[in-house]
């Protein structure tokens, strides 16, 4: 008899001696067991010779099927049913490779036949996270057809059977046409493992092709020309006295600012790019800088101005000073966004979701809802939101 090594999971020394079966193995490895290549020679071997032998080999093996139809064809022996009993009372991996023959026999209660072993599938936990990542327009149905492939032994024998009969290159080519043969003459059982919303089907839809959206940008248009016709104005009746007390720098700023935002309502109303998502974000939060910030500079000195006049003192206030503090929060503003287009600047995004449409033959449509602009990271946007809030509220509390 020609056993495996005591370390696999081989009872044959347990088996022999309850069953009353006169065999032994004698072979190299602890426990008297052979290596499966060895196992092999020894067959074929026997095989040449046209002698007998007693081996233990496991099913589905590509080397048993090899031998079907001829002299030589694997014949299986039954011992007695396994069952749980059975199975709890077998030798464990210490005793079969034990010294003491004791040991290595057992009991009677575990020398049953070894149990059917179904074909186990490994999937890594990683499958499942990077699936479960994804949104569900996104997702890939293969962790679900894994997880519910299930290939009986018949079926891999039938495998290993054309992966035999193949002729071109039995370690290479003819393994993987075993396979894909295999798979073609089976693939309506396989698409059955295929969730209910696949196979799928992309459909664009352009977000940017809504009237509502060209309404946006000839108001965005309108707005540039008004913005600089006021400029223009501002600059004829610059001596006049009103534009003398109203300060024309300041207004010039603020007209600017006005002018950035209405530049960036006009890219919002086009689909975005790389270049286009950094300029969107540069021309808003310069824009209500520009906008907003003269204005507040302006307005807490007029305060200021108010307040020491009830206080019946002189006050005196520099133009210089005010332009300063202007150009140091646009500075900050300015390496801000810097900072932020250098390091992880805002780029062309995209989300799918599932249509509620069908196509005709069936498949669920993907459709492209939405393209956004945004960066790795989300809080380069909060900051941002978070200034432009605390512009507008501070505008709001000094206006009042």
């Amino acid at each position: 008899f020609v056993d495996r090594s005591c370390d696999s999971s081989t009872f044959f020394v347990q088996q022999a001696r309850w069953l009353g079966i006169a065999l032994e193995s004698d072979g190299p490895l602890p426990g008297g067991g052979y290596s499966s290549p060895h196992l092999n020679q020894i067959w074929m071997a026997a095989d040449a010779t046209n002698s007998s032998v007693m081996a233990l080999f496991a099913r589905p093996n590509p080397f048993v099927q090899e031998y079907e139809g001829t002299d030589s064809a694997f014949q299986s022996i039954l011992l007695p049913r396994s069952n749980a009993e059975c199975v709890a009372k077998r030798v464990s991996q210490e005793e079969r490779c034990s010294a003491d023959p004791a040991a290595r026999v057992g009991s009677p209660e575990g020398s049953c036949d070894s149990e059917h072993a179904a074909l186990m599938r490994l999937i890594a936990s990683s499958l499942y996270e990077t699936t479960q990542e994804e949104t569900e327009a996104e997702r890939s149905p293969a962790y679900d057809v894994v997880k519910n492939l299930n290939v009986p032994t018949i079926e891999m024998e039938d495998i290993f059977g054309r992966w035999i009969a193949g002729t071109v290159d039995k370690r290479e080519f003819d393994s993987r046409m075993a396979v894909c043969t295999w798979v073609a003459d089976n693939i309506d059982d396989l698409r059955a493992l295929l969730p209910n919303t696949y196979p799928r089907q992309l459909k664009e839809e352009s977000f940017y092709d809504q009237p509502l959206l060209y309404v946006s940008l000839a108001a965005g248009g309108v707005a540039i020309l008004l913005l600089v016709a006021c400029a223009a104005l501002t600059y004829k009746w610059r001596a006049k006295k009103v534009m003398v007390y109203a300060q024309p720098t300041f207004l010039f700023m603020i007209i600017a600012g006005l002018l950035l935002v209405a530049a960036a309502s006009v890219l919002y109303a086009v689909p975005p790019s790389a270049g286009m998502c950094a300029a969107r974000q540069w021309l808003v939060t310069m824009g209500y800088s520009l906008e907003l910030v003269p204005l507040l500079v302006k307005i807490s000195a007029i305060n200021k101005l108010f307040q020491q006049s009830k206080k019946m003192r002189r006050v005196k206030i520099s133009q210089n000073v005010l332009y300063t503090r202007v150009g140091c929060i646009l500075l900050a503003v300015c390496v801000y966004l810097s900072v932020w287009t250098a390091v992880d600047p805002p780029a062309r995004q995209s989300e799918k979701a599932l249509a509620d449409e069908t196509a005709s033959d069936g498949a669920i449509y993907v459709v492209e809802t939405e393209y956004f602009c945004a960066s790795s990271s989300k809080y380069w946007s909060l900051v941002a939101q978070f200034y432009l809030l605390a512009l507008l509220l501070s505008a709001s509390v000094l206006a009042t």
